[in-house]
């Protein structure tokens, strides 16, 4: 990479970065060992209370059949997460009196901070595929740069406070209820959407595929099974790439065998067949305010009530109208055809017909919280990409350009 695009990279990264030091600062009541009400930190704390002793014995027992207010010991949960904070605890016993709560504190307050930074580098291979189709100078380079981090910023701050904490959505879902394998499973699939993208794009290679898979399975199970539906869709759907892409997912599932086959055999002894079909509209969820609803807000303000408003609802709705508008949007085969994998997504995870038909024992509502990430990752780069068609609009043109050319006056 050249100085050039090296200076452009760090525009966007910089401005994530700050985003994510806001958040550092935000949520610094993480930083203690005293207890901080959560649903099932207690039980996550537990597992690595018990990690921590068999590590100290030499010994580490992956497989245990005991509940903890109904969380299953490093048996149905992956182990990956619970071996983090329990290494980590290792470093703050020379800080804190309770070393296991205090790291499972830091690894909240870091894992949700960083969640801009990480989703600024996922979503590289959307900038670098609307880049190669366009002639760009140095100068509209950069103010794409600061676009790419200004919406991605934007989509990190709706996501993460988001109020649907239930379904995994929001930085509430990991610090109020305790879902720290659901924080890990986001970061499994912005590494593992970039290290498709890159695969597809033919610059990347299966190994990261595989790394991130393995990565995965070994954080949150359930994140993976949307991530191998992905998976298989983007090997039907690029002839060209499948070989890189089946190569993947093959070495990733056959690097994570010594966990995963023991998880499989144990399964009777914790999968309950109990049906527990979808709940919730996943429209509702991800578009929160109708029509009616924006309407309703606005009339508020007029009859002595008033009904909050985001500015981000409205926004989304242009962003959904860009989606099929805009020429140069049209043109991004990553995000057309992705989108689409999204579409059936929908369909068939919130569906109660596969529900019923696949009784694997699945809370499948939680499905809709991997969705909803998954098209607020999809959504944040639609700015960028129709930067591609204002930037040609005169007028819009230099507007887009008039911060680079008042730094350029300056240095006269």
């Amino acid at each position: 990479m050249d100085n050039g695009k090296s200076k452009e990279y760090k525009i966007s990264l910089f401005i994530t970065a700050i985003v994510s030091s806001f958040l550092l600062f935000w949520f610094r009541v993480y930083l203690t060992d005293a207890p901080i009400p959560s649903v099932d930190l207690p039980s996550f704390n537990a597992i690595c209370r018990g990690l921590r002793h068999h590590i100290l014995r030499g010994e580490v027992v992956y497989y245990d059949p005991k509940f903890y207010t109904g969380m299953l010991e490093l048996h149905f949960y992956s182990f990956f997460p619970a071996l983090l904070t329990t290494l980590l605890s290792f470093l703050c016993d020379f800080f804190a009196g309770d070393s296991v709560r205090l790291a499972s504190h830091l690894v909240l307050w870091f894992g949700i901070s960083f969640f801009p930074v990480a989703l600024c580098l996922a979503l590289r291979p959307f900038l670098t595929e609307l880049v190669e189709k366009g002639e760009y100078g140095s100068s509209d380079k950069i103010i794409l740069e600061a676009l790419y981090g200004v919406s991605l910023s934007l989509f990190s701050f709706w996501f993460l406070n988001h109020d649907r904490q239930w379904y995994g959505i929001g930085a509430a879902a990991p610090m109020h209820i305790g879902l720290i394998s659901q924080m890990f499973g986001w970061y499994a699939v912005l590494i593992y959407l970039n290290s498709l993208w890159m695969c597809i794009l033919g610059k990347g290679s299966f190994r990261m595929i595989a790394v991130s898979l393995a990565f995965g399975i070994f954080s949150h199970n359930l994140t993976v099974i949307f991530m191998l539906f992905l998976g298989v869709l983007a090997f039907l759907w690029y002839p060209d790439r499948r070989k890189p892409v089946f190569y993947g997912h093959l070495f990733g599932i056959g690097f994570s065998m010594f966990w995963l086959l023991p998880c499989i055999a144990l399964s009777s002894t914790y999968v309950a067949f109990d049906i527990y079909r979808p709940k919730g509209d996943f429209l509702e969820l991800f578009y929160r305010y109708t029509v009616y609803g924006l309407w309703q807000s606005v009339e508020s303000w007029f009859s002595g009530r008033f009904l909050p408003l985001s500015p981000v609802e409205p926004y989304l709705m242009l962003l959904t109208i860009a989606l099929f508008c805009f020429n140069s949007v049209r043109q991004s085969r990553l995000l057309i055809q992705f989108f689409s994998f999204g579409l059936l997504g929908i369909v068939i995870f919130n569906s109660g017909y596969v529900a019923s038909s696949i009784p694997l024992g699945i809370h499948y509502y939680r499905y809709n919280g991997v969705l909803f990430l998954y098209f607020a990752i999809l959504f944040s780069v639609v700015p960028i990409l129709a930067w591609d068609i204002l930037y040609k609009v005169q007028p819009a043109k230099f507007i887009l350009k008039l911060p680079v050319l008042c730094g350029k006056m300056q240095r006269f």
